[in-house]
């Protein structure tokens, strides 16, 4: 049989990541449920899957490491042993030291073990025997299991993110010719363009469908990035005493490949505080009337062309009176603060509630690096919380971070984009009496602030003859953003800002439009929250 070895290897490398994966969420579901027979058999069958393939292409030290765990799961199944914690913790760590053996594995070199892998196998080995003297292959003995791993007719094809990003930006680039195109082929006579036209919309039709396969070819469920935070929270309930459970929703729910990797660090932090600020111990539970177990929910469903994750508990809630104690240690007035502005302090840089540094938190680090890092992906991030039920974080991204539907605008000679996803509606005012950067305007009986974008962009004056204001969505509240032109709906291919614009308040990246003109994309959250910023430095 004439294999590529090498391309062996790689099929294993993906597999065995994958089966890794299956082990830990596997094993913390385990704890939870210790008598789900199912549950134990398909974790048995994946680390006799793992064991074989690796024994296969001839890891042996790692497959007689791997046999270790076997054995321990098969008296499992067998029922000689019982999962508890202390089990359950031990195979863990043995996974994790599966996880950190892989990328050191070379293709025809079976290097023995040592250091943590030889602690963790004895560890293994002295846990089995201390319930059975059953005999076990010597290291570098041939295994039964003979599993070899054949290149197989595979339903699906991994594909580097570099690859589809170029992809992708090459489907935004011919879009942005092609609207050019159209606009020069409406500027000849009717009598000859008609045939043109219908070409045109002949490409027009075949690029919307290449745009929405390239586009569903990056999106993934975020099922797998929510599962993997059960071993998360497994790990962080026994650090700190607590017991906590994890509920998921909407795992199906698709997102592009790079929001997955975005949210992927916010999501730890998140969690984290929830379970040391949050939940509270189950004897405090139990005292004000609730159950012992926590719980933390994650939750994913699609909103308005943006997909909105949710991290949930019903633990104590943000306490306001020790926000309020720390903003007036930090020179703040929070008694004229609105509700929302007051939670809002958590994501400032060095703040926290906890008395006291521990393991997980206290230094008043993760929140502001949490609202960074949402914001660099045009996201948008705050809290819902009442005391003694429980608090909800609250994320908003878009569906794509490449490419997505954008809404013109023009100031000061300039262009600009903003989300589609985040414009309302566009009104006209009466041009204004003075010149002030922001107002208030009166829409339908609600007072909406705005903000005049030639003065937020230090724009020549100029007198008005008209006012157009787009009203945007932010944090469920509507505000305003004073232009000069509108130039309508088109898809927009997002590149990252340069040198020289990076750190622009306001600004979250570039654009290219239809013309050929380079725009910014405009970010009204971050806008706004500099407005704040500014005003509460004057006061």
């Amino acid at each position: 049989m004439d294999l590529d070895f090498h391309e062996l290897f790689q099929l294993y490398s993906v597999e065995a990541e994958e089966n890794l994966a299956a082990l830990e969420e596997g094993l913390v579901r385990l704890e939870q449920k210790p008598d789900d027979h199912a549950l134990i058999a398909e974790i048995f069958r994946v680390a006799h899957t793992f064991k074989g393939n690796s024994s296969s292409l001839g890891f042996k030290a790692l497959a007689h490491f791997s046999h270790e765990v076997e054995e321990l799961l098969d008296r499992i199944r067998k029922g000689d042993l019982q999962p508890d914690g202390e089990l359950i913790s031990l195979l863990l760590r043995a996974v994790d030291v599966l996880k950190r053996w892989l990328p050191s594995l070379e293709v025809g070199v079976d290097n023995p073990m040592s250091g943590e892998q030889l602690e963790v196998h004895d560890d293994l080995l002295r846990f089995r025997e201390g319930s059975s003297t059953a005999a076990i292959p010597a290291a570098g003995e041939e295994s039964d299991d003979k599993t070899v791993i054949l290149p197989t007719a595979r339903r699906t094809m991994r594909v580097e993110a570099r690859r589809m990003d170029v992809l992708l930006d090459l489907v935004g680039e011919i879009s942005i010719v092609a609207q050019r195109a159209r606009r020069h082929i409406e500027l000849i006579p009717a009598a000859l363009r008609r045939d043109a036209l219908d070409t045109v919309e002949d490409q027009d039709r075949l690029l919307r469908d290449l745009h929405e396969n390239v586009m569903r070819s990056r999106m993934v469920a975020v099922g797998p990035t929510f599962r993997r935070h059960l071993r998360t929270v497994r790990d962080l309930a026994r650090t700190t005493g607590k017991q906590v459970q994890l509920v998921l929703e909407g795992e199906e729910t698709e997102v592009d490949m790079s929001v997955v990797e975005a949210i992927s660090d916010p999501l730890v932090h998140m969690i984290r505080n929830a379970i040391d600020h949050g939940i509270e111990s189950p004897d405090g539970r139990v005292a004000a009337g609730k159950s012992a177990v926590g719980t933390i929910k994650l939750r994913a469903y699609h909103d308005r062309g943006e997909i909105v994750l949710q991290i949930a508990d019903d633990g104590a809630g943000v306490q306001r009176d020790k926000i309020r104690a720390l903003a007036v240690q930090a020179g703040l007035q929070p008694e004229t603060m609105p509700d929302r502005e007051l939670i809002d302090l958590i994501f400032q840089p060095g703040f926290t509630t906890a008395e006291a540094v521990t393991g997980t938190s206290g230094r008043g680090v993760g929140m502001d690096v949490v609202r960074r890092n949402i914001e660099r992906v045009r996201g948008q991030i705050f809290i819902e919380t009442t005391e003694g039920k429980g608090t909800v974080v609250t994320i908003r991204l878009p569906l794509t971070l490449a490419v997505i539907p954008g809404f013109g605008v023009g100031v000061g000679g300039e262009s600009f984009v903003i989300p589609m996803s985040a414009v309302e509606e566009c009104l006209e005012q009466a041009p204004p009496e003075t010149s002030q950067p922001t107002g208030v305007l009166h829409v339908r009986g609600d007072a909406v602030p705005y903000v005049r974008l030639r003065h937020f962009f230090g724009f020549a004056h100029r007198a008005e003859t008209r006012e157009i204001v787009v009203v945007v969505l932010h944090q469920d509240r509507r505000a305003g953003l004073v232009v000069d032109e509108i130039y309508g709906e088109s898809q927009t291919v997002i590149k990252p800002l340069g040198p020289l614009l990076r750190g622009m308040p306001g600004v979250t990246g570039t654009a290219v439009m239809g013309s050929g003109a380079v725009a910014m994309v405009l970010d009204a959250g971050a806008m706004f929250r500099e407005l704040e910023r500014n005003e509460a430095g004057v006061a």
